[in-house]
């Protein structure tokens, strides 16, 4: 089985000619500037106990940021809880911790419900924090192009949605001359692979075994459109270098077998690659 694609020279043999699994690689090296946020909170008047918050995340697009909120007390000098806080939608938000994209948000806070009764003070601020999330996984939303982040496996292990709808990607740090870069963790499955509006001509058709019988062509395009749908011109072939590191990174190497198989089935190294 292989899985890298005959662009790459790393253990590509004769058969490499017909592509039989693809993993895409991206690095870090060229991720734009660091997301940034202003908030603007102006109490309602006549004042109901309301304030309108209104804030600008501005970052790289599709990417998900962490997102928290703190209310101080400017007189007193201490923190005060919001726990009431709705979004446009009228769901309750987390201010401890919200994924959101680059945009324009307008939430609201009920500060009258969380405002300690025996307040007195006239001047409250709300500060709000953007940062980059937690990089270990990346996301791939193949419907919409968004991109988020995990920094752990899911509990229910990497279900057939992020074998069909979705795409992850593994952070592999750097190593030598071979900068910080994320590779797939599965090879692109056949589901995967017409998600994006390919033919299949796979010889064993089924939805979550790896892609097979494209020519190169067909991948450069592939990869073109994951491109175009996160609006995230990083995604590329893992170069030699980058596909020795991923193998060897922790150990293990890769697990691969001629038959058909379902993608996630072999046994990972050590990394979950």
């Amino acid at each position: 089985m292989i899985r890298l694609l005959n662009f790459c020279r790393a253990r590509c043999s004769q058969r490499a000619a017909v592509v039989i699994g693809v993993i895409l690689g991206m690095t870090l090296a060229t991720f734009a500037a660091d997301p940034a946020i202003t908030v603007s909170a102006k109490q309602r008047y006549p004042w109901n106990g309301l304030v309108d918050l209104k804030f600008t995340i501005t970052g790289t697009s599709g990417t998900k940021y962490d997102t928290s909120f703190t209310a101080k007390d400017v007189v007193g000098g201490t923190n005060i809880t919001m726990a009431t806080v709705c979004k446009s939608d009228g769901t309750a938000a987390n201010v401890a911790k919200e994924q959101l994209l680059p945009g324009t948000y307008n939430w609201v806070w009920d500060a009258a419900a969380d405002l300690p009764k025996d307040w007195k003070s006239d001047r409250v601020t709300v500060t709000g924090t953007v940062k980059e999330p937690d990089r270990t996984y990346m996301v791939v939303n193949l419907t919409s192009g968004a991109v988020s982040y995990l920094d752990s496996v899911p509990s229910g292990g990497w279900g057939n949605s992020y074998k069909s709808s979705e795409m992850v990607l593994r952070k592999i740090p750097a190593s030598g001359n071979v900068k910080e870069f994320y590779i797939g963790i599965f090879e692109i499955t056949q589901a995967q692979w017409t998600k994006l509006g390919m033919s299949n001509d796979s010889s064993n058709k089924s939805s979550y075994y790896p892609a097979e019988h494209m020519s190169g062509w067909e991948v450069r395009e592939y990869v073109t459109k994951m491109r175009t749908l996160t609006k995230m011109g990083y995604f590329c072939f893992p170069s030699e270098a980058q596909w020795l590191v991923a193998a060897d990174y922790g150990g293990g190497g890769f697990k691969t077998a001629d038959a058909e198989y379902v993608v996630g089935s072999l046994a990972a190294n050590s990394i979950g690659v």
